[in-house]
């Protein structure tokens, strides 16, 4: 099995959760939880290519609403 976890640290923390945490990846086991102030991604996968592509997914939409809070701020 392999794993990957991440830690996000944003202004928009509690976003970005809103935003991701209803998503799947269909070939990856993900859990995210938010503690009020951080936001861990937990992903595992039987396969280190599953992996990936739920990771660049995930990080990817993460990077994404933080972009559009910072251009709704302006």
């Amino acid at each position: 099995m392999h794993r990957a976890s991440v830690v996000i640290e944003s202004e928009r923390s509690d976003v970005i959760y809103n935003a991701i945490k209803q998503e799947t990846a269909p070939r990856a086991n993900v859990s995210i939880d938010f503690d009020g102030k951080s936001l861990k991604l937990e992903i595992s996968s039987e396969n280190a290519t599953n992996l990936r592509a739920a990771l660049n997914s995930f990080l990817k939409w993460a990077d994404l609403v933080d972009k559009i809070g910072d251009v709704v701020s302006r």
